[in-house]
């Protein structure tokens, strides 16, 4: 049998929480979601992003994907995790999950439809890692990941200190609040770690197929990705690519 096996192959499993074909709302229904001014830009997307000083180009790519995931930048509209963020309450310091809702709402609902510069994101950058620096260009797939991480960071430590003060019967409105939330299969506000988890953390399997009897055999365990390398042919992969995404 080994010698009728193919090259080790991935596979790859979606992430846990997918929405509906209902839920994928086109750019003029989240326009509707969102108010007269979100975007104003044509298409119900954020507006885009300036590079005035020539280093922001990297964040600025990840912010604008950021702003067209409708069930990640609609609950920033409303400052959901901003108005009850505990680690703001505790004066712990920044708060990169404050700072990019702050960020996506204001891409959201521009009164003018002008690009805007990135500098809520840029106040916290050193705290999203202390490898991104003010004024230096950095790479968008490493500020993507460190972003995420840091967002799970804050999550956790926003959730251990409002179970600190869980004993209350708001407290107990929550837990029911989040459990029907859980129930239906909906993403929670922005500074939930389960939101983030469930839009962009996807299983990758490596396996390996037996091209006689087509019989796959996993190798390793399954493990956990939030970003995923693709060699792309820069000509006919590139085809090849866009007829997937599109």
């Amino acid at each position: 049998m080994a010698e009728s096996c193919a090259a080790l192959a991935s596979g790859l499993h979606a992430p846990s929480w997918v929405p509906s074909s209902a839920e994928l709302a086109q750019p003029q229904d989240q326009q509707r979601e969102l108010g007269p001014n979100a975007g104003r830009n044509g298409c119900g997307y954020g507006v885009g992003l300036a590079n005035p000083n020539s280093y922001t180009c990297y964040m600025n790519a990840t912010l604008q994907c950021l702003s067209g995931c409708r069930h990640f930048s609609k609950p920033c509209v409303s400052l959901k995790h901003s108005g009850t963020c505990p680690l703001k309450a505790a004066g712990s310091g920044p708060c990169a999950c404050c700072a990019l809702e702050r960020q996506l709402r204001e891409m959201l609902v521009s009164a003018d439809g002008t690009a805007l510069s990135p500098d809520e994101v840029v106040s916290v950058l050193h705290h999203i890692s202390p490898a991104f620096e003010p004024g230096m260009q950095q790479d968008a797939q490493e500020f993507w990941v460190k972003l995420l991480e840091m967002l799970g960071e804050e999550a956790s430590m926003c959730t251990l200190l409002r179970s600190s003060a869980a004993a209350d019967a708001s407290a107990h409105q929550a837990i029911r609040v989040a459990a029907a939330a859980a129930a239906t299969g909906e993403p929670k506000d922005l500074g939930s770690v389960e939101c983030t988890d469930q839009i962009f953390t996807g299983v990758c399997q490596n396996g390996r197929r037996c091209m006689r009897c087509q019989h796959v055999t996993t190798l390793g365990a399954a493990e956990d990705y939030k970003t995923l390398m693709l060699p792309i042919d820069m000509v006919s992969g590139c085809r090849v690519f866009v007829s997937c995404v599109y």
